[in-house]
C-alpha cells in the first residue's frame, strides 16, 4: 500500500504551477453551435446508490487513479510513472513506460489502457497497463489531461483548449473543431468515430454526431451551481441514450447526473464521499459501474443499481 499524499497546501501550489504552465491558446473560429432549452425543472431528489468498496492510500507522485472493475486499477502521475493493481489496491506493481508527467486515463478493457499529459506525450499498453508503447505525440506540447478510446484504432485527446482525433492508433491526429472560440475543456467521451461529446466549464456539455464538424449544446439542469474548475470530471455514454457524468459540483460536493434521453433531461445523484482537497479526479469504468475518487485518499465505489 503506498504511503500518504503530500500536504494539501503542496497539492495546491502544484496545481497552481500545472495549471499556469498550460501554453495553449484559443482557437480564432467556431463550428455552428445549436443551443438546446433550458430546463427549468428542478431534478428530482434520488438516494445514493454509491458504494465504497476500497479506500487506501497512493504515493505522493500519483496524479490520477482509474478502475476497470472492482479489482483492476491503474494509476499515473509525475514523473511519467504508471502502476498497476489486480487486487483492488492492496498491492501494486511499477509500469515500463517512458514519458513525461501523466495526468489521464483510459481503460478500454482489461488489456487495453491509454494516458496522456505533458510534452504532448500519448501513450497505449495492449498488456494491461504493464508496458506501455508511445504513440505520436500531440500537436500541442503543453498539458493534455482528458483521453478516450474506443479501441485500439479510434480515439480522442484534449488539452483545455484544444481537441484531437485518431482513427490509426495515435499515429497520426487531426484537429477537432471546438464549439465556441473560448471554452476550458474538463472532459471528453467518444460513443463512436464520429460521435463524441465534450464537457466544459462551468458545466456546459456539447454533443456532435458528425465529427465536431457541427456540436449542439445540452443543458445539465446546474441553475445558479457550477461544476469545479479544479477537479477532473469523467464522462460516459453508453448509446446514444443513456449517459452519465461524475464531477464535482460547487455548493452540493460530489454530483453524478444520469440522462436516458440523450441529455434532453439529466437526474442527480448524490455521492456520499467527503472530500479534503479543491482538485479531486474522477474516472468512470467502460460499463459504468465502477467509480474511482482520488482525493487524499482513493476511493472505488461500485453502483448499486
Amino acid at each position: 500500500m503506498f504511503k500518504s499524499l503530500a500536504p494539501f497546501v503542496v497539492l495546491v501550489i502544484l496545481t497552481t504551477g500545472i495549471l499556469s504552465g498550460c501554453n495553449m491558446s484559443a482557437k480564432t473560429e467556431a463550428p455552428r453551435v445549436e443551443a438546446a432549452p433550458t430546463s427549468t425543472a428542478t431534478p428530482p431528489e434520488i438516494p445514493t446508490a454509491w458504494e465504497i468498496v476500497h479506500r487506501f492510500d497512493v504515493k505522493s507522485n500519483v496524479h490520477f487513479v482509474g478502475f476497470n472493475d472492482e479489482n483492476f486499477g491503474i494509476t499515473v502521475g509525475y514523473g511519467g510513472a504508471v502502476s498497476t493493481s489486480q487486487d483492488g489496491g492492496d498491492t501494486w506493481v511499477e509500469a515500463n513506460n517512458n514519458s513525461r508527467c501523466r495526468f489521464g486515463l483510459d481503460i478500454v478493457n482489461e488489456n487495453l489502457a491509454w494516458h496522456v499529459g505533458n510534452g504532448g506525450h500519448v501513450g497505449v499498453s495492449t498488456d494491461g497497463g504493464r508496458n506501455w508503447q508511445r504513440a505520436t505525440d500531440l500537436a500541442d506540447t503543453g498539458i493534455s489531461k482528458s483521453i478516450r478510446f474506443l479501441d485500439e484504432q479510434t480515439g480522442w485527446a484534449a488539452s483545455e483548449k484544444e481537441l484531437w482525433a485518431t482513427t490509426d492508433g495515435g499515429q497520426t491526429w487531426v484537429d477537432v473543431p471546438l464549439p465556441e472560440s473560448d471554452i476550458t475543456i474538463l472532459a471528453v467521451e467518444l460513443l463512436t468515430e464520429v460521435d463524441g461529446y465534450l464537457l466544459a466549464h462551468p458545466g456546459i456539455l456539447y454533443a456532435t454526431h458528425d465529427g465536431g464538424v457541427t456540436w449542439t449544446s445540452l443543458d445539465l439542469g446546474l441553475g445558479e451551481d457550477q461544476v469545479s474548475l479544479f477537479a477532473l470530471p469523467t464522462m460516459r455514454f453508453f448509446d446514444a441514450q443513456s449517459g452519465l457524468i461524475v464531477t464535482k459540483v460547487g455548493g452540493k460536493g460530489v454530483v453524478a447526473f444520469r440522462t436516458a434521453n440523450g441529455g434532453a433531461t439529466w437526474e442527480q445523484q448524490e455521492v456520499s464521499v467527503d472530500l479534503e482537497t479543491s482538485n479531486p479526479t474522477f474516472y468512470l469504468s467502460a460499463d459504468g459501474e465502477t467509480l474511482t475518487i482520488k482525493d487524499n485518499l482513493v476511493m472505488v465505489l461500485r453502483y448499486n443499481k
